[in-house]
């Protein structure tokens, strides 16, 4: 039996805009995309088999509760596609067992993060039968945000998200990254509350934001951070606007909600802070420095799921083939 290993990172907003609707049911966005060092790790067992066939396993019951380990998730579709545009000898029985870190449900693209991982790992496996544009096209199919998983770091995303213009050289950052376990927002119900909101939206600078990123002008740079649909759902959930304050009190630069949420991620001067604030979100000196691992159980859960994290500079990639 053969194995490859892949590390998936997920993806903060740091500027959401939306420009128009498109025909074809999504909308056109602007956004700066932002990889970080929060990783989901899949390994991928290749046994010879009469017939293709694909498993998805993860050991953690509290994921097995929360997300479809069918046909349906995106390792398994993203899989498929795979096989089916790389010309490559399907017979075989893969087995993927993933260790979940990313938040499920939470709008840091941990199911297209697991896609991407999922496309560039059997493309390594199998000696790379697909170039990197195609493997973007073939990702872009299944799911908007795939193709920056891809490539990762930091990127200016249009279109669907799926035109990448990359950036380099930028002020990394510390962030705390808080998701409230219970709460899930629906992404098209998102955008079609957009369309009916009446309060005042501000909207982000994009090119502002880069330029104090770029500029090691962090005043700058947050004061251009900004994302059009946080009041839209704040006025749906009112605690996480509450929550948003209560982070800004415990002594974070800047708070937001990325994508369409509702995860929060707030910029903090260090890691220290960071475990600071974790800790007073969760109420517990010591214990808050291990819940939200994937060993806890649910029922020992918090309601807060909070992580510390930082600027990545890559997208998915393996670690090992076996």
């Amino acid at each position: 039996m053969r194995s490859i290993t892949v590390r998936c990172p997920a993806k903060i907003n740091l500027t959401f805009d939306i420009i128009a609707r498109r025909n074809d049911g999504y909308h056109d966005i602007e956004t700066l995309f932002q990889s970080i060092d929060l990783e989901d790790q899949i390994q991928f067992q290749f046994e010879a088999a009469p017939s293709y066939s694909f498993e998805l396993r993860c050991e953690n019951p509290y994921v097995r509760r929360a997300m479809p380990l069918d046909g349906t998730n995106l390792i398994a579709r993203a899989a498929g596609a795979f096989f089916k545009n790389a010309g490559v000898d399907e017979n075989w029985c893969i087995t993927a067992e993933i260790e979940k870190n990313i938040p499920i449900a939470a709008g840091l693209a941990g199911g297209s993060s697991n896609a991407a991982g999922t496309l560039h790992g059997l493309n390594e496996f199998f000696n790379r039968p697909l170039t990197g544009e195609q493997l973007h096209h073939i990702g872009g199919t299944i799911g908007a945000d795939i193709p920056f998983c891809l490539s990762g770091g930091t990127a200016i995303g249009r279109g669907k998200g799926d035109l990448l213009s990359k950036v380099a050289d930028i002020e990394e950052l510390t962030y705390v990254i808080v998701k409230p376990r219970k709460l899930a927002v629906s992404t098209p119900e998102a955008y079609a509350s957009y369309h009916h909101y009446k309060g005042e939206i501000r909207r982000p600078n994009l090119q502002a934001a880069l330029s104090g990123l770029q500029n090691s002008d962090i005043e700058l740079a947050l004061s251009a951070f900004g994302n059009v649909l946080e009041p839209v759902i704040f006025e749906q959930h009112s605690e996480l606007a509450e929550l948003k304050k209560t982070i800004l009190h415990l002594g974070a630069w800047y708070c937001q909600m990325s994508g369409s949420g509702p995860t929060l991620f707030a910029v903090v001067p260090s890691r220290e802070m960071g475990h600071h604030i974790r800790r007073e979100l969760l109420h517990d000196d010591e214990l808050g420095f291990f819940y939200g691992t994937g060993d806890v159980l649910n029922e020992g859960l918090p309601p807060l799921d909070v992580r510390i994290a930082q600027t990545c500079k890559h997208g998915v990639h393996a670690l090992q083939t076996a």
